[in-house]
């Protein structure tokens, strides 16, 4: 368990805190990251993409017969395993619209479920940690309330990711699924991922 939380995250173990890949720079919207194990990253060529939308980052999982570069091809997406937007968004702005509240001093929390909701999730672990130019928020919910699709799908919560600043950020919610095989090994890439990350001091 001590291993779990040296590595920053419940998901956590040392296959996602060994030596990642080298460092990549994207100074199109002020962030730079390591290429984890088990992550492929993809080249996004002129996609289109939000005015609040700084760059798009696109990974595939290693191994996966994928393109290297993908942009403007119809489904692109659909190439993907996971898509990435560097927002003009502040940090604590972007984990409200997943649900978090991120307040200076204290772990995230979530947001109050509505009383006729559907799916209702409880806090298993959230911590805020310390990134060069930016922080990240990170959060794992159990659903304590689930529909009947979820119990099907073997869905049992989700990784929250939120990593940025006052000036932009990039967030992803991990569904968690005991029927899906990619599951946990995902979230650990996502999670060093997320970790690895520095928002340089301007774009």
């Amino acid at each position: 368990m001590g291993t779990l939380l040296l590595c920053g995250g419940l998901l956590l173990t040392t296959l996602a805190c060994h030596a990642a890949a080298p460092r990549v720079d994207r100074p199109d919207c002020g962030v730079s990251f390591q290429t984890p194990t088990g992550l492929r990253q993809l080249e996004i060529t002129d996609a289109e993409r939000e005015a609040s939308t700084l760059c798009i980052i696109a990974f595939a999982r290693a191994g996966k017969p994928t393109p290297a570069t993908v942009g403007q091809v119809e489904g692109w997406r659909e190439l993907a395993d996971y898509v990435l937007e560097v927002k003009q968004v502040p940090l604590r702005e972007a984990a409200r619209e997943r649900g978090l509240v991120v307040d200076p001093g204290s772990p995230p929390q979530l947001l109050p479920a509505a009383p006729d909701a559907s799916v209702v999730f409880t806090l298993k672990h959230a911590q805020i940690q310390a990134l060069p130019h930016g922080e990240l928020a990170l959060a794992e919910t159990e659903a304590s309330k689930r529909p009947a699709s979820m119990i099907r799908n073997g869905t049992t919560g989700q990784l929250i990711l939120v990593a940025g600043n006052d000036d932009r950020s990039v967030a992803y919610v991990h569904w968690l699924s005991t029927r899906s095989p990619h599951s946990s090994e995902d979230g650990q890439a996502l999670a060093a991922l997320f970790k690895s990350m520095d928002f340089t001091a301007g774009n």
